[in-house]
């Protein structure tokens, strides 16, 4: 056999050499096998729970050495993490395999805060190669007790599984190449800009295992790249109210984590034990300690924007509509960037209208953002934009829901009074955006009696709330008409949702006005009758209701 084998190439060289086209000399090769793997946390219901399970280095550019160093092939790593090396010798060799955090056609890579790209190396080994046993290298999560490459690894999957997405939505798509910088203590902090995303290393928080942390961070960068955002940046909370466009960026992001993982859940950890973690499925929040954080609603909260776009395009058949993620990308990636500012929650409703608004599955956009609290509908009480078409409202009512739509809209309403009776209107609860202007006129709206733009209400965070109230004594028996609109100075709305008090009530403090001073005279001055179940200065005002309203 061996004879053969030496004739044959002989024969293949001369007529190679004598000039035939279409051959070549064949020489002997050898291959290598070797399979790559990092070591992934597990996480539980109540935190890490300690273990650890090996996952594939997929998609990674792997390289084949001879002892020197020297290069011989690189190959990109299988799903299974696994690679076929070809190797110019025969027989057994001194090789090392190694693979690094770099995607092979650059779309991304993995690196210390230096620069310098993470990997993976086998030790050098004598491999037979008509048959050696497969190569595998494991990046490890701690080595001798410290953390090591395999958070790098954790990182570059994440990464590569966004990426892949994003292919999937648009083969055509071009990708600015992307460096993700980490590196065991690195106190940098977690965010994306320039095309860097920045995770934190530090030794009581660290984000290098937290998934959804790292996808949120590419999320920033899909949408710098491919679509158009106009965040101001700065403090955020997760579960609470403030500018549209930066509610917007970051629920998006939220989003965009979700579908790049295929889950709702999300978990940012703080050490072993602590962490903070939602679903976008339930729109909840909770802890280690506790369950059921109060989230705000509507457009102006983070959570609730990640949970409308989820809603949307989730494989979980409970909301009203399902669309393709597709179709998601359509709107983010075509139509927001020509819309106008500010780019918000209201943009990718308009975006949407102007291209499925005759859709047959239209209504159903409207009614599954309904399900966050996102109201951009009319409310029940339109059309009453005008003097003519005011809202009767009793004096003590308190209307429902009431949005300010489309926009532009102002609500009209018409309240009775009686001459020397001591009032209170007031704009509450707004979300969406909503910042209300209240006027008080005449009943034929030609003399405006009072105004207020902001009743100097604030949040737990010290944020003026953009309610509006007025207290008044009527000089005169029949009605008055209250308009509502809005401004767009605090939360960047077009649009807008509140609730309208109209109260009859007592002059508790005694300076002949009714207004908010006297709120805290009579929580001082008397007992609470808890007509609604809440402990609130609410209750004096329906205790004057009930009173008027009583035989």
């Amino acid at each position: 056999m061996t004879i053969r084998r030496l004739v044959l190439t002989f024969v293949q060289v001369f007529l190679y050499l004598a000039g035939i086209p279409g051959l070549t000399p064949v020489f002997a090769a050898g291959t290598v096998e070797a399979r790559f793997l990092y070591e992934d946390r597990v996480f539980a219901a109540t935190g890490w729970t300690g273990a650890l399970v090996e996952l594939p280095i997929r998609g990674a550019r792997a390289v084949l050495e001879n002892g020197s160093g020297v290069s011989l092939d690189v190959k990109t790593t299988g799903e299974d993490g696994g690679v076929t090396f070809t190797h110019p010798g025969s027989g057994s060799q001194l090789v090392r395999v190694r693979v690094e955090a770099r995607h092979p056609e650059g779309w991304f890579r993995v690196a210390r805060n230096s620069g310098s790209t993470y990997s993976a190396v086998s030790a050098l080994t004598t491999y037979d190669l008509d048959g050696g046993a497969v190569i595998e290298v494991v990046a490890l999560y701690r080595d001798n007790g410290q953390r090591s490459v395999g958070g790098a690894f954790n990182i570059y999957d994440i990464l590569l599984s966004g990426f892949t997405m994003l292919r999937e939505l648009d083969a055509a798509l071009a990708f600015p190449a992307l460096t993700a910088y980490w590196e065991v203590g690195s106190l940098d902090g977690t965010y994306y800009s320039s095309n860097a995303l920045h995770i934190l290393g530090g030794s009581d928080d660290t984000d290098e295992y937290d998934d959804a942390i790292i996808a949120h961070e590419f999320g920033h960068y899909v949408s710098d790249a491919f679509s158009r955002d106009e965040s101001p940046g700065g403090q955020h909370y997760l579960n609470q109210e403030y500018r549209l466009t930066l509610s917007w960026s970051e629920g998006m992001a939220h989003y965009l984590s979700s579908l790049f993982r295929g889950t709702p859940v999300h978990f940012d950890s703080y050490g072993d034990v602590d962490y903070l973690g939602f679903n976008l499925e339930e729109a909840s929040v909770r802890d280690e300690a506790r369950d059921n954080f109060a989230v705000a609603p509507g457009a102006a909260c983070e959570l609730r924007v990640a949970a409308a776009l989820w809603d949307c395009t989730d494989p979980i058949d409970d909301d009203p509509i399902q669309i393709p993620a597709t179709d998601f990308w359509t709107l983010f990636h075509l139509d927001i960037p020509a819309m106008p500012s500010p780019i918000n929650m209201e943009s990718f409703f308009l975006a949407w209208r102007a291209r499925w608004g005759a859709r047959a599955d239209w209504p159903d956009f409207p009614a599954t953002l309904a399900g966050q609290s996102i109201f951009y509908f009319s409310d029940g009480l339109e059309q009453n934009n005008k003097v003519a078409d005011a809202t009767d409202v009793a004096a003590g009512a308190r209307a429902g829901t009431l949005t300010l739509f489309d926009a532009g809209d102002e609500d009209w309403f018409s309240v009775p009074v009686v001459a020397g009776g001591r009032y209170v209107f007031r704009t509450h609860d707004l979300h969406n955006g909503a910042d209300t202007v209240l006027t008080l006129w005449n009943e034929s709206a030609t003399s405006k009696l009072a105004e207020n733009d902001n009743s100097g209400e604030r949040d737990a965070l010290g944020r003026l709330l953009g309610n509006s109230r007025i207290g008044w004594t009527a000089d005169r028996t029949g009605s008055v008409r209250l308009q509502v609109r809005h401004v767009t100075t605090t939360y960047s709305a077009r649009y807008g949702s509140y609730l309208l008090s109209a109260y009859r009530s007592a002059d508790f403090d005694g300076d002949n006005d009714v207004d908010e001073d006297d709120l805290a005279a009579a929580a001082a001055a008397r007992p609470d009758f808890d007509l609604d179940g809440r402990r609130d200065y609410r209750d004096w005002f329906e205790l004057a209701v009930h009173r008027l309203s009583g035989p």
